[in-house]
């Protein structure tokens, strides 16, 4: 029986409501889009709830309690969709606890991983004062996202030290530290490094064209007319995301946009003579090095330019007291 067949004997008659489902495709439409919203059934909850956060010292391994859960789902009796939040729940055997398919029928890890994205920039940038608490219901109003989602953000934050969970105040922005700031950086070098390996004897003439136009704009914004450290962070980071891109592997240039590298020497060249704090002239000796074919010489001077970089950082940190 068609759709429009059971709804005519169901429901109603009238012409005006069923024309919409008389039309061809109409029962292979409705069946996809509900096959998409049930396709939660096919899921094991396993893979996706893997709840965990970083214990505080002196703290015990136990149960995590998850808050304000986006939930998404269809309504057995009436067979409607409906959403909301959760605040409390539990599940047991035989009766899933619901089908997590995230927003509009599909699990939407990117929404949280922009909030995650979005939330480091604002630490990173001073845009959130070191050592202030944390208001997740006015950073969801501020971000335009949920509240889970910022609570999402947080727990990865914290993990990556930016963020300090008290279990009495809640979240507060950690303030930036030597460790931090080498944990950093060094980050970015074993990712340089292993793309080095990888690309300098693969590196095409365009790839190579392309490096040595981010070299010339980056030695621009530092020796040109009008130097700005706003420019020079732009075409910096444009040159280091580039080097990082001939891998080819787009889940590793987001990993090293994640690192926050360019907020991070902001902070360490934002009021100092930044100019001669800067080393641009390894951007030429790392071209030069892909030009040659050589390996070696691409990876001593992708060292060279993170211990400078880290020793910048360093001694900005702790001229501020050890941290900022």
């Amino acid at each position: 029986m068609k759709l429009v067949e059971w709804l005519a004997k169901e429901v109603t008659d009238d012409p005006r409501a069923l024309r919409w489902f008389a039309e061809p495709g109409t029962d292979d439409r409705i069946a996809r889009a509900y096959r998409e919203l049930l396709a939660g059934y096919q899921i094991d909850p396993g893979t996706i709830l893997k709840t965990t956060r970083m214990l505080e010292p002196g703290e015990r391994p136990g149960s995590v309690e998850v808050n304000q859960i986006a939930f998404y789902s269809i309504c057995a009796h009436h067979f409607l969709p409906f959403f909301g939040e959760v605040d409390n729940a539990a599940a047991s055997e035989g009766t899933p606890l619901t089908y997590f398919r995230g927003k509009f029928g599909r699990f939407e890890t990117e929404l949280e991983e922009a909030a995650y994205r979005e939330l480091r920039r604002l630490v990173l940038d001073r845009e959130l004062p070191s050592g202030s608490p944390v208001d997740v219901e006015e950073l969801a109003v501020r971000m335009n996202v949920s509240s889970p989602r910022v609570f999402y953000a947080l727990t990865k934050l914290s993990a990556d030290g930016l963020v300090a969970r008290d279990a009495a105040t809640g979240y507060r922005i950690s303030p930036l530290t030597v460790f931090a700031s080498d944990q950093a950086y060094d980050a970015r070098c074993t990712v340089e490094l292993g793309v080095a390996e990888q690309t300098v004897p693969t590196a095409d003439d365009a790839d190579l064209e392309e490096m040595a136009s981010h070299v010339e704009a980056t030695a621009e914004t530092v020796t040109g007319a009008e130097p700005t450290l706003a420019a020079f962070q732009r075409e910096n980071q444009a040159f280091h995301e580039h080097q990082v891109s001939l891998s080819g592997n787009h889940a590793l240039v987001e990993f090293y946009r994640r690192l926050g590298i360019s907020a991070i020497s902001t902070r360490a060249l934002d009021g100092g003579d930044w100019q001669h704090m800067v080393q641009i002239d390894d951007h030429a000796a790392l071209l030069d090095a892909y030009r040659r074919r050589d390996v070696d010489a691409a990876k001593d001077v992708i060292h060279r330019h993170n211990d400078h970089a880290k020793q910048v950082a360093r001694d900005v940190i702790e001229a501020a007291g050890g941290e900022m």
